[in-house]
């Protein structure tokens, strides 16, 4: 498996709440991304799931307790 860093800041509407950092677990490895909340990471990590053609197992908050 791989560890990727992702920002994908195009996608991002200008929010005044500080980003969190979400990891990303495809099938071929897991990503790190930025969103504002756990959807707007959901539906980052579906979009990227999707242009690299890979299967979305999971979504989490990093550090998450």
């Amino acid at each position: 498996m791989t560890h990727q860093n992702v920002q994908l800041g195009s996608v991002l509407p200008m929010q005044t709440k500080q980003p969190k950092l979400y990891n990303v677990t495809l099938s071929s490895g897991t990503i790190s991304l930025l969103a504002p909340d756990s959807e707007s990471a959901a539906w980052m990590a579906l979009e990227l799931s999707r242009e690299r053609n890979d299967k979305l197992i999971d979504v989490r908050q990093a550090d998450e307790w």
